[in-house]
C-alpha cells in the first residue's frame, strides 16, 4: 500500500515546510490521499483498535482515523521523526518521513 500512496506524492511537491511538500495548500497531503494508506501500511499492524495482536503496543494508542492521529501528533513526531524508534524495525524512506512531517504540520494548523 505504501507504494501506491507514494505514487500520489509527486503531485504534492511544492515549497512547503521541508521544501519538498506543500502540506496545506492546493496540493496538500490528506488523510484519504496519503495518510490513511501510510498508517495502514506502517502502523496499524500494532496500532489499530481491531488488530488481533498488538505486539506490545499500548492499549488505546490507535491510528485508525485522522482524529486518532491528531490526538497523538507530538508522540508521532517524537517517536518517528525525532528518535526514529517507530515503526519497529525501521523501513521509512526519507521521502516518507518528509511527507509525514508535512502531513502532521497540516493537521496542527487545521481543525
Amino acid at each position: 500500500m505504501v507504494a501506491t500512496s507514494l505514487a500520489l506524492l509527486p503531485a504534492c511537491r511544492g515549497g512547503g515546510a521541508s521544501d519538498t511538500f506543500a502540506p496545506c495548500g492546493e496540493d496538500e497531503l490528506t488523510w484519504s490521499n496519503w495518510a490513511d494508506p501510510f498508517f495502514t501500511s506502517w502502523c496499524d499492524q500494532c496500532h489499530s483498535a481491531t488488530t488481533p495482536n498488538r505486539f506490545g503496543a499500548p492499549e488505546g494508542v490507535y491510528f485508525d482515523s485522522v482524529s486518532d492521529v491528531r490526538e497523538r501528533i507530538e508522540s508521532i513526531r517524537t517517536t518517528v521523526l525525532e528518535y526514529g524508534t517507530m515503526p519497529l524495525g525501521g523501513g521509512l524512506s526519507e521521502y516518507e518521513l518528509e511527507a509525514l512531517d508535512a502531513f502532521l504540520m497540516c493537521l496542527e494548523t487545521t481543525e
